[in-house]
């Protein structure tokens, strides 16, 4: 048995849930979701964004534990190396963001994180449908917590020159008049402020809760992530094989770039 923290929001959820489900393919034996997390983050003032357990939301297969657990070895993502077998019982805590997990078990990994069907409102249907019948383009805007704390020195702050750029190069390589969906956490300045987007017919999405705007997102063709795992898995998991994918060139200011990049996404 082993055990995996989940914590923070719903992207890194859906990472440390992939690595759980990794580490049961390799070594054979049950891997625990920790959930002490969401019981205390709302009460932590070092934590900038309280977050809800959005797992459930989703087609997981999983158990978890809570409390006082005992385990044989503290594994964090920074030091692990790839031989979970050679552990008996591990404690597994980061965030785990790295493709790789993914990759091999992707199949699985992809049903696991369907939005669940009692869910899916006659409403998301609808716009869900909107997407995948356009030659539709998913924009991710991140902006409020990266704007906060150590997070605005940690990650590379994006502005709308790469979002300009991305639907530049989009409408060159398509020839296709696109139609976007922008997502973002402050869709006031965005609207206030990415004027460009008036050459686009665009839809502002708004009044979804995180695990909805995930599930449209993965109806849309084409992708420009921000250097979010949230908008990373809205293109990971997305239903079109044939769309392109966007993301930055840079993730972080100073830290070396996570292994996130597929080949064929286009970074700019």
């Amino acid at each position: 048995m082993n055990f995996v923290e989940i914590a923070g929001g719903l992207g890194n959820q859906m990472f440390q849930y992939t690595f759980s489900k990794y580490l049961e393919t390799v070594t054979g034996k049950p891997a625990l979701l920790y959930l002490n997390y969401f019981d205390y983050a709302a009460k932590d003032p070092n934590i900038i964004c309280a977050r809800e357990f959005d797992l459930s939301y989703f087609n997981v297969r999983y158990s978890s534990v809570k409390g006082t657990v005992k385990y044989g070895k503290l594994v964090t993502d920074a030091e692990f190396v790839d031989d979970p077998g050679s552990i008996p019982l591990g404690f597994y805590k980061g965030y785990w963001q790295d493709k790789r997990y993914f990759e091999s078990i992707s199949d699985v990994v992809k049903t696991d994180l369907s939005l669940n069907s009692q869910y899916i409102t006659s409403d998301i249907e609808k716009e869900a449908k909107l997407l995948s019948d356009s030659d539709s383009v998913s924009i991710h805007i991140r902006r409020n917590d990266y704007q906060l704390g150590n997070n605005k020195e940690i990650f590379y702050q994006l502005d709308a020159s790469y979002y300009e750029s991305a639907l530049e190069y989009l409408s060159d390589v398509l020839e296709k008049d696109l139609t976007l969906f922008v997502f973002s956490d402050d869709l006031d300045y965005v609207e206030n402020n990415y004027v460009f987007l008036n050459l686009y017919e665009h839809h502002f999405m708004t009044g979804h809760k995180a695990y909805e705007d995930l599930c449209l997102m993965t109806r849309a063709r084409h992708h420009i992530i921000a250097n979010s795992t949230f908008s990373w898995w809205g293109a990971v998991l997305s239903d079109c094989t044939d769309g392109i994918t966007i993301a930055p060139r840079h993730w972080y200011r100073q830290l070396p770039d996570p292994n996130l990049y597929f080949d064929n996404w286009i970074k700019l």
